[in-house]
């Protein structure tokens, strides 16, 4: 995960908002289909009052991305 858009918090660890797009998850897998499924996991586990999390982002076929390069 990458974030951008956050600022420190209170407490040790915790990132807080500060506008704008904040994250970027990143996952891998054998296929391009299990990748996305992987990160669009992981987006479920950050929490921000009125995250949105766009459906969009893999959907779109990459017939020369079906594989890892890993």
């Amino acid at each position: 995960m990458f974030v951008g858009g956050v600022k420190p918090g209170e407490t040790a660890g915790e990132l807080l908002t500060n506008g704008g797009r904040v994250a970027v998850l990143v996952a891998h897998g054998p296929d391009l289909p299990t990748a996305v499924q992987l990160a669009y996991a992981e987006a479920e586990l950050v929490y921000f009052q009125d995250k949105y999390v766009r459906p969009d982002i893999g959907q779109r076929p990459t017939p020369q991305l079906t594989t890892s390069a890993y």
